[in-house]
């Protein structure tokens, strides 16, 4: 069975597991779990699931260690978000909310995990850092993804991204730059659908260029929980920057195989929620294909991938990730292939909040 699950969101009423000021220091958040629970199922046995349950993915080369933090608001933040619909700007991708936001003023800070004044007299209460309030407490680095995170269904929310290991969400020093003395990274205001219970999402921290300088560029995709019977449910999100539109296929005998052409920056395909459905993939004989779209511009690039396996009832989600920027030689363009339903990196130890990603290696494909 496929389970499709949809939006971000914490009703500030539902933050129980968050550390409030003025709560008991023991009020923590929970662990997060080795695997995305059935929808369908709670910690108590079967019934509706009351959480979401959220991963983060850090695809922005030029930014550090970063966390989140959250904030409920009464209405939606965005009167429309970018589903799985195409979009009639990229050729039929889902762009999932490219963000464009504003920046709230900061405010005092906090105990680490505890509800903040944003200080910006729309009396936002900022909660978090969300991943140092699960034990994550260096944040995540490029290019690491997190396993999905139960956090408490709340409704609609703003989001801000903060320094990895900061203990409060409104001190100046807390405030995610990309560049030293920059200013802070803009709130994202806009583009987030709310996160309901039962909802799976991934929230992607992409990085794009601009003639301002380099900005944080977030999206949200729906994730699913399994693939159709004996099939692999494969997505392509492209989070490379300096990319134009990209194709990414399969080749096998020296033949390409388009799977999700024409994926713009900071979006997927409008299939269902990105993900096609494959024939299992044995990955002897078979890479995969990441090209520049015919007419794409500024850079074109066609690189494979060596080998790809898709095993039957799996889900993987491939990025295209790092640059296609001359004078970064240190985050060249490459892919990350991310098992969304299979296990973490490790069971228990540092690693255990992370989703088991890899990049297979890559060989200029000679056009």
């Amino acid at each position: 069975m496929r389970l499709r699950w949809i939006t971000l969101a914490f009703p500030l009423s539902a933050l129980a597991g968050l550390v409030i000021a003025g709560c008991p220091d023991d009020q923590t958040l929970i662990h997060p779990p080795t695997e995305v629970p059935d929808a369908t199922t709670t910690d108590s046995g079967p019934g509706p699931d009351t959480q979401a349950h959220v991963r983060f993915a850090h695809l922005a080369p030029g930014a550090g260690a970063v966390d989140l933090c959250i904030a409920a608001v009464a209405a939606p933040a965005d009167a429309g978000v970018a589903d799985s619909g195409p979009s009639d700007a990229d050729g039929g991708n889902a762009d999932a909310g490219a963000i464009d936001s504003g920046v709230q003023d900061s405010g005092s800070a906090e105990d680490s995990g505890s509800a903040q004044d944003s200080g910006s007299g729309e009396g936002l209460q900022w909660f978090g850092p969300i991943l140092a309030g699960q034990g994550i407490t260096g944040g995540i680095h490029y290019p690491e993804v997190t396993v999905h995170l139960p956090l408490p269904a709340v409704g609609n929310i703003v989001a801000r991204l903060v320094n990895g290991g900061a203990k409060d969400c409104t001190s100046d020093e807390s405030r995610l730059r990309l560049t030293p003395g920059g200013p802070a990274v803009a709130d994202i205001t806009t583009g987030l659908p709310p996160i309901n219970a039962g909802d799976v999402v991934s929230v992607v921290a992409a990085e794009k260029v601009t003639a301002q300088g380099p900005q944080l560029a977030p999206s949200v995709f729906v994730d699913h929980s399994a693939s159709d019977s004996g099939k692999a449910g494969v997505r392509f999100i492209n989070a490379a920057v300096g990319s134009g539109n990209l194709d990414f296929g399969l080749v096998s005998g020296g033949n390409f195989q388009a799977i999700a052409p024409q994926v713009a920056f900071g979006a997927t395909s409008f299939a269902s929620d990105g993900y096609f459905q494959l024939n299992p993939v044995s990955g002897t004989g078979t890479g995969a294909r990441v090209q520049s779209s015919p007419g794409s511009t500024p850079t074109e690039v066609t690189k494979d991938f060596s080998p790809f396996t898709a095993v039957a009832d799996s889900l993987t989600t491939v990025f295209a990730i790092g640059t296609l920027l001359s004078g970064d030689p240190t985050h060249p363009f490459t892919v990350l292939v991310c098992q969304d339903n299979g296990q973490p990196v490790a069971d228990a130890g540092p690693d255990s909040h992370l989703t088991n990603c890899a990049a297979p290696a890559s060989v200029d494909a000679g056009h």
